[in-house]
């Protein structure tokens, strides 16, 4: 995961560490689909029954122990008809069809339904076709040893650099710590690096726009979640890259390989291509740096899928899944709000999918050159062929202020404004009021129109005033001053005075305050 001042995730020093159940979810779901495109799973049928009958026993006692640590007995779904599910998948496979793989999927994941279900409206980009042609390593390209950690480390290393056609500059020497320890790790550097402004202004924009509950604490909320979803993070400004395992100092299992060369994909880019300045500036316009983020995030993914096509094989891309940590910390995902679960999937899900496109453009060489060229916008994330085009945003209007007893949040960003970008507007309109039943028809494609955008906040005392301005790009089917009436009626009802809607030809005002006539100076 990485982070970013004004970031849904805190603290930049873990501006490139990996969720443990989007890390297998991606894994996982994505190698196997690329291992039907590669012709392999006819191949593979014969082994795969084999080791499915041996499994049985593992999946039961796997079953237990999940069911154990969520307290809820030993009766449980979660991983329920695999063997019937991998039947019917192996009997598939031709010109790739997947067969009963979203079947298998739907069993692995329990309650959180299809891929659909757990990737959510931000994985819409993750065009699983397209995904596949992106997975250009042959399978068995890497031998991953068993012999020692030592040794697996090594091996890792060689194939990211392969995969990657860069060179590490130095020793890697990375450190392996136990869960307990990672969550210390993460939770210490995430107060360190999340100031209270910042975390202040974010709570009073999202509650404000009926994301967050009236009172959530933003800081320790996510600070919980990172607590149990984080299985790694590289440290750009100390170079240390660290990875949670159960192993100890044993060889590594299949997620945990996986898990180091995402990281280590990291760790090669920066010290060859080097990260963005602005990841370091507290300051920096969350916009601009959750763009960064997605390019990051979406090399290292990409990179990591890769390796995970060419190193592991078939069979033990399905154990990713079968990893207790993935349902438990998977849960963990459906336990918060919308806002705070979706901000961590995009710079994975979008992130992939960006660089998937720059990757069929060019090759790496074409991701490379993106960190000379970086996106700077969200909207070129979910839609590649902006950045391509060269494509800038308008300036948006600046607003009016609701007067002398308020106070202008001005921590970060520009003058007091920050970026509201096209994810923001995905949030929205995905989830009104926090209420996915509730979200707008074609919401990502409703985000296409975005053109330009800020946000402003102001305080006073516990009451809370917020400006959204933001510009129509004309592009797409949908116009924003629509989008975000439909937004406004679904999130806050037809009786709400104090959210004020103004649509002045390209662009579009909200303002949100405690009566109508504040609501009105803030639009100026």
């Amino acid at each position: 995961m990485q982070t970013q001042a004004s970031r849904r995730w805190p603290a930049s020093a873990i501006v490139v560490a990996v969720v443990l159940s989007l890390l297998l979810a991606i894994a996982g779901t994505a190698s196997v689909f690329g291992f039907v495109n590669a012709g392999r799973l006819r191949e593979e049928n014969r082994t795969l029954q084999e080791r499915v009958t041996a499994t049985e026993s593992r999946i039961e006692d796997l079953e237990a122990a999940l069911a154990a640590a969520e307290g809820q007995g030993t009766e449980t779904d979660s991983f329920g008809g695999l063997g019937d599910l991998l039947g019917g998948l192996l009997s598939g496979g031709e010109n790739g069809d997947l067969g009963a793989l979203d079947d298998l999927l739907g069993g692995l994941l329990g309650e959180t339904g299809n891929l659909d279900d757990l990737f959510g409206d931000l994985g819409g980009g993750l065009d699983m076709q397209s995904i596949g042609q992106c997975l250009t390593t042959p399978p068995g390209a890497f031998t991953i040893g068993e012999a020692s950690l030592h040794e697996q480390v090594d091996d890792i290393a060689a194939a990211v650099e392969e995969l990657r056609d860069l060179r590490f500059q130095g020793e890697i020497d990375p450190v392996f710590v136990t869960p307990e320890e990672m969550s210390e790790r993460v939770r210490a550097l995430a107060t360190e690096d999340y100031p209270p402004a910042v975390a202040e202004l974010e709570t009073r924009l999202w509650v404000a726009l009926r994301m967050l509950p009236e009172g959530f604490d933003l800081l320790d909320e996510q600070l919980d979640l990172l607590e149990g979803a984080v299985a790694g993070y590289y440290d750009p400004d100390s170079q240390e890259l660290v990875v949670a395992s159960l192993a100890g100092e044993e060889p590594l299992g299949a997620a945990d390989q996986v898990t180091l060369a995402h990281e280590l994909i990291h760790a090669l880019t920066d010290s060859r291509l080097g990260f963005p300045d602005s990841l370091d500036d507290p300051a920096a316009d969350p916009e601009r740096a959750r763009a960064i983020q997605a390019l990051i995030e979406g090399d290292a993914t990409l990179g990591m899928q890769q390796f995970s096509m060419g190193a592991i094989d078939l069979f033990d891309q399905f154990g990713m899944m079968l990893d207790p940590r993935f349902a438990a910390s998977q849960q963990d995902l459906a336990d918060f709000p919308y806002l705070l679960s979706n901000s961590l999937q995009l710079p994975y899900f979008e992130g992939m999918s960006f660089a998937c496109a720059l990757h069929a453009d060019g090759g790496w060489d074409r991701v490379d050159e993106a960190y000379d060229d970086p996106p700077t916008t969200t909207v070129e994330i979910l839609f590649p062929e902006l950045y391509f085009a060269g494509w800038e945003p308008a300036e948006p209007l600046n607003g009016g202020d609701p007067g002398t007893d308020w106070t202008l949040l001005d921590d970060i960003g520009t003058g007091g404004a920050i970026g509201f970008g096209a994810v923001d507007l995905l949030y929205l309109f995905s989830a009104p009021g926090d209420d996915t039943h509730a979200a707008l028809a074609d919401a990502r494609e409703r985000t296409r129109a975005w053109g330009g955008g800020l946000a402003k906040v102001w305080s006073r005392g516990e009451e809370t005033a917020v400006l959204l301005s933001l510009v129509d790009g004309n592009t797409g089917d949908h116009r924003l001053c629509d989008s975000l009436s439909a937004w406004e009626l679904s999130a806050f009802g037809a009786d709400e005075a104090n959210v004020i809607i103004d649509c002045r030809e390209d662009n579009v005002l909200v303002a949100i305050a405690p009566d109508q006539a504040t609501a009105t100076d803030v639009l100026g």
